[in-house]
């Protein structure tokens, strides 16, 4: 009974949360990418809600081509990129949220060809907020997997609707060759929000330490817990 009282509890958690799948499948929708020596591909994601909605991949100076895994399944060989990565060349998804979202975690299923982009870089942007930079990793010529967690919360903003999400991918360092996205996954959960701001503490750069009975500390090399002023605690 403990038991069945718990996972009802958790239900409703579990039916907000929501999933954005992206596997450029060979299906009819909406949007769809094609070129002329590959195939057509549904450029949507598989799994959009009522709460959260993805767009379609969109690209910046980047061709896009998909071609066959499996059947039926394609991945998308990315050409273009340039030996640094410039905000000229890039790839983006985005999705909007009509409640406010946790971003998990995101999982990319990625390779190159042999004479293509050796570094992959991620960034993310919410909220109509600047882009932060998640991440850069190598990229193998055997597809692997990639995955960036907690990204941050998205929520709709004084005069907006909706909050916003924007995932950047940029490939960079190759000769000419492909960088191979296969599928891209966002995992999202519920997220609360409340109406009290943060308070933010003036950042002097001679302010005091303090330890947790909040004496003041000296800035020495002992061990100990600490409230900076950043208002962070830490661990010297």
């Amino acid at each position: 009974m403990r038991l069945v009282l718990l996972a009802l509890i958790a239900l409703p958690a579990v039916l907000q949360a929501q999933t954005l799948d992206y596997r450029w499948l060979n299906q009819p929708c909406g949007q769809v990418l094609n070129c002329d020596s590959g195939c057509t591909a549904c450029n949507m994601p598989t799994s959009s809600g009522a709460v959260l909605i993805g767009t379609d991949l969109a690209s910046l100076s980047i061709d896009v081509c998909p071609h066959p895994v499996t059947t039926a399944d394609n991945a998308l060989f990315t050409t273009g990129w340039p030996a640094m990565a410039d905000d000229q060349h890039r790839l983006m998804l985005s999705a909007l949220t009509l409640q406010p979202l946790h971003i998990d975690s995101v999982v990319i299923r990625h390779r190159r060809t042999a004479d293509g982009p050796v570094m992959l870089r991620v960034s993310a942007a919410l909220n109509n907020g600047p882009v932060n930079a998640e991440g850069s990793v190598p990229v193998d010529e055997a597809y692997t997997t990639t995955v960036f967690t907690d990204l941050g919360v998205v929520a709709a903003q004084e005069g907006n609707a909706m909050g916003l999400f924007q995932l950047i991918l940029q490939a960079d360092q190759g000769q000419g060759g492909a960088w191979v996205l296969d599928e891209v996954r966002i995992v999202t959960s519920p997220a609360t929000l409340t109406a009290i701001p943060e308070l933010q503490a003036p950042r002097y750069a001679n302010a005091p330490r303090y330890d947790l009975l909040g004496r003041p500390a000296p800035r020495t090399d002992a061990q100990g817990v600490f409230l900076d002023r950043y208002k962070r605690i830490r661990i010297d």
